[in-house]
């Protein structure tokens, strides 16, 4: 690296001499810094020097840029669904602009944001709060080095706060028909969730032309949801589309329901009256709450009716393969860590199985 340390005239104020540091950097521009003493020049110039040995150089416009312009830039490059992005936005705007939005990137640590997390777990929030808060700092802060505004980020080796994941809530086939009952034109609805397992939003995004009658199945193929009060369709949360067979009764009643409501393939199976889309954020709490607490299941979730079909199919011997399908899951594993404390009978299947094989063999 070339550098130098030279006299540049004298303050004004003091008369005293002026001493300027100048190097070339990596990118082959030229900077230059002013100090008062030919050793703070000089000290100065070695650091740099030491930077650009080790590779640890960072050129000093990129350094200094703030937290909230990194994170916009991560904002605009992400390629994500926009309710996820938008779930990353609301973090932002909430936690870590309050804290971090106009401090320089480069003298954020690790640190800082561990008390940051901390503070939200103390605080009460939602057990899923802190982990969101502290990896989207991670995802900002990786496209920071990507920027070269870092050359490592201060947040890599955190780990996520230990989280209270709320306790799973099932229906039984008596309550999922109690709370049909209860919600009028919306019955057919309860029990395509309670017998097919799908989300909510790919419930309201199912369109008639999705439906075969004459075999059975449903193909989910799209799912709604709701950003920022805009209502988004796009692919399934596993990112492909997949069928879902569905029992006879099941069959028969969403071939009456869609006499009643509609003929064109294009047209919504569930919707409201005048066939706009549903929005969760009013079927949940004016129509799905009330019936639910009607029946004393206050904590029963309109999501609880997947888990509830899940508990079906574990009940009737399904294969977890066979699950993972229906549902959707992106793994195998996503399937046994959610529903695995369900099947505790698979182990002892597999001890008889294995004693039989060494009873055959005798």
């Amino acid at each position: 690296m070339n550098g130098s340390v030279s006299q540049a005239g004298t303050y004004k104020r003091t008369g005293k001499p002026r001493w300027v540091a100048r190097y070339r950097g990596p990118d082959r521009v030229e900077r230059q810094r002013a100090f008062r003493t030919k050793t703070e020049a000089q000290a100065w110039l070695n650091e740099r020097k030491a930077e650009m040995t080790l590779g640890d150089w960072i050129a000093p416009e990129l350094g200094r840029r703030t937290f909230e312009s990194l994170a916009e830039e991560w904002l605009e490059l992400h390629t994500g669904k926009p309710s996820t992005i938008a779930g990353y936005r609301s973090v932002l705007r909430k936690h870590l602009y309050p804290r971090f939005g106009k401090q320089k990137v480069n003298t954020i640590t690790g640190p800082q944001v561990s008390k940051l997390v901390a503070e939200i777990v103390a605080s009460g929030a939602r057990p899923n709060t802190a982990t969101n808060v502290l990896n989207v700092a991670k995802g900002v802060m990786r496209h920071g080095v990507a920027a070269g505004a870092l050359r490592t980020s201060p947040v890599a080796g955190l780990a996520a706060p230990k989280s209270h994941k709320r306790e799973m809530e099932f229906a039984s086939a008596a309550e999922v028909a109690a709370i049909a009952d209860r919600v009028g034109e919306h019955s057919t609805l309860i029990f395509t969730a309670a017998y097919t397992g799908l989300r909510a939003g790919e419930l309201y995004a199912l369109r008639i032309g999705d439906l075969d009658f004459l075999r059975g199945r449903i193909h989910v193929r799209r799912a709604q949801t709701e950003v920022s009060g805009r209502i988004e369709v796009g692919t399934p949360k596993s990112g492909r589309e997949r069928t879902v067979s569905i029992p006879p009764f099941l069959r028969d009643m969403l071939t009456a329901h869609v006499a009643r409501v509609a003929v064109e393939p294009d047209a919504l199976v569930f919707s409201n009256p005048d066939g706009s889309p549903l929005r969760q954020s009013n079927f949940y709490p004016r129509v799905f709450r009330p019936a639910a607490d009607d029946i004393g299941r206050t904590v029963l979730r309109f999501h609880d009716l997947r888990h509830t079909c899940a508990a079906f199919l574990i009940d009737a011997g399904a294969h977890p393969r066979a699950i993972m399908e229906r549902l959707g899951h992106s793994s195998i594993t996503v399937t046994m860590d959610t529903y695995g404390h369900l099947l505790p009978s698979l182990d002892d299947d597999l001890t008889t199985a294995l004693e039989s094989r060494f009873r055959s063999a005798s």
